[in-house]
């Protein structure tokens, strides 16, 4: 085999690599996204620390549920129903009445069409 030949061999295996890497799912891997309402966000153990974002009404956990569409996620994880301590909840909520719950249904119904 002449250079030009090995030269277009090595060129093609070149291309495969920064082109066509094996996604997650053709390695047999799945993907999950996490979804949530709000929580607390800084860095270290002290609470008095972190902040919370801005939930936006709703906003926040549109985006986060845009993400998992975004990325094809194969599983959604809700963080999650009842912390309020974190503050991750989307029990229903004198602040904000089902207005989670029915974000939840609209946004899962929307993220498995997809």
């Amino acid at each position: 085999m002449g250079a030009l030949a090995r030269w277009k061999l090595d060129l093609r295996a070149v291309r495969t690599l920064l082109y066509r890497a094996p996604t997650p799912r053709e390695r047999g891997l799945r993907y999950a996204a996490t979804v949530m309402a709000g929580g607390f966000y800084g860095s270290g153990n002290d609470p008095s620390q972190w902040t919370p974002p801005d939930w936006a009404g709703g906003a926040f956990y549109r985006a986060t549920w845009a993400g998992a569409r975004a990325t094809n996620a194969d599983l959604a994880i809700l963080t999650s129903y009842s912390a309020r301590v974190e503050p991750t909840d989307i029990q229903p909520h004198p602040e904000w009445a089902d207005q989670y719950l029915a974000l939840t249904a609209t946004l899962s119904n929307e993220w498995r069409s997809t």
